[in-house]
């Protein structure tokens, strides 16, 4: 069947800015609850199998929205914008929920929601980069990814940052103040993304054979008959696991007591090592995914998750934090981009127009098998203690690597 497109809108780079602080935002306020949630589960009475199920949580009801997401977002003439707007208001309503709290169990709610804004704003905004960037769709994503980055490391700064003072001042515990905080402010955020991107739209035009239900689940059987498409479905789950890990357990890692095989760090120490760990490469963001638009996807990708394995290996050895601060961020320089680039090639395999269903499959997908990880990286640390998690999620940074090097896929920009 076939699709008819619309020229490459004159607003483009307006589009790209807009959705770039729209996502710096959102992981602002994701790693902002990711960084309050061992503090939030202590607090409460709950411990580090309560921790680990509430991870297992949000990596289901993620990847289930996901999936359905994609679906929603590749019909044409559906309003981006309200999608993206939604995702704000969302947040919101997570801190509101959060601030709230009542008990531990409670928290379960909060980790159904948790990724739901993050996880549906990639969707259309995954989308529209690569139809308006499909020249230049690894420059396109990675500058995306910039926001992210960005916001992932200035978020858990910052909320580790607030004063104690506040809590007693507004009389209440200090992660409740933070949450109470952050609500007006993404409300704001919501109305200002609405404004900017109210009128985002897929670029194709809708006819009969491509507005149905039927046309999408022809496209997303074709995408699971693809050999390529599968194990580059692969390959994202194994790189995707082993971020995760990262972002999970590097903030319990860094808080935990010594006699539980952490490094007793403060606060501030823990946002730092989150926001390092995954975001210090935002600066270098922009130059890997304009090498891979020129270059070539593989000859970026495959040494870089190698070299994220053998660091993330040497963690387990670290006896200084400041070392170990070190080596986390040599790592950040390179493990969320990693991410962009694969999203670029896997939409290099495949045609305009599909754009939500290939990225709401390949992510949905991988958020349902990454939900595992969390029960697996406990399993590990109760076995070979809190840093052997580590030796674990180095080996879901090599393996990937290994994959793709034996993988034939399409050159860049190619489709």
């Amino acid at each position: 069947m076939s699709t008819q497109t619309q020229p490459k809108p004159d607003g483009s780079n307006f589009t790209l800015v807009s959705l770039t602080v729209g996502h710096f935002l959102q992981h602002w306020l994701v790693n902002a609850l990711l960084v309050l949630l061992p503090t939030v589960v202590a607090s409460l009475g709950g411990g580090l199998a309560f921790y680990s199920i509430l991870q297992f949580i949000r990596y289901i009801s993620g990847g289930l929205i996901t999936c359905l997401a994609g679906f929603i977002v590749d019909r044409p003439g559906n309003r981006w914008g309200v999608i993206l707007t939604g995702c704000m208001i969302l947040g919101a309503i997570l801190f509101i929920l959060l601030a709230v709290t009542p008990v531990a169990g409670f928290l379960i709610i909060i980790a159904i929601l948790l990724p739901i804004p993050g996880q549906v704003w990639h969707i259309p905004a995954i989308a529209a980069i690569s139809q308006q960037y499909s020249s230049n769709r690894g420059f396109g994503l990675t500058v995306h990814g910039v926001g992210a980055q960005v916001g992932a490391l200035v978020g858990p700064i910052v909320t580790g940052a607030i004063p104690i003072a506040l809590g007693l001042w507004l009389g209440m515990e200090l992660w409740r103040a933070i949450s109470v905080i952050y609500i007006i402010p993404i409300l704001i955020t919501a109305v200002l993304v609405w404004i900017a991107l109210k009128n985002l739209k897929s670029v194709v035009t809708a006819t009969p054979d491509n507005n149905g239900l039927g046309y999408h689940l022809n496209n997303a059987k074709g995408l699971l008959s693809n050999p390529v498409i599968l194990a580059l479905i692969a390959i994202v789950f194994l790189r995707q696991t082993g971020f995760n890990a990262l972002e999970a357990w590097v903030p319990y890692y860094l808080t935990a007591d010594e006699t539980e095989g952490g490094f007793g760090a403060n606060a501030l120490s823990q946002g730092i090592g989150l926001g390092i760990v995954t975001s210090l490469g935002f600066f270098m963001a922009p130059i890997l995914g304009f090498l891979s638009d020129r270059i070539g996807r593989k000859p970026i990708l495959v040494p870089s998750m190698v070299i994220v394995g053998i660091l993330t290996f040497t963690v387990m050895y670290m006896t200084s934090i400041v070392l170990l601060l070190v080596i986390l961020g040599v790592i950040g320089l390179f493990s969320y981009t990693l991410g962009q680039l694969l999203q670029a090639l896997v939409l290099d395999q495949v045609d305009t127009g599909i754009e939500g269903t290939t990225m709401g499959l390949v992510l949905g997908i991988n958020q349902l098998l990454g939900s595992f990880s969390p029960l697996i990286a406990i399993w590990v640390s109760q076995t070979w203690g809190l840093s052997g998690v580590f030796g674990f999620a180095s080996i879901l940074w090599v393996a990937p690597a290994i994959i793709l090097l034996l993988t034939p896929v399409k050159k860049a920009n190619s489709n």
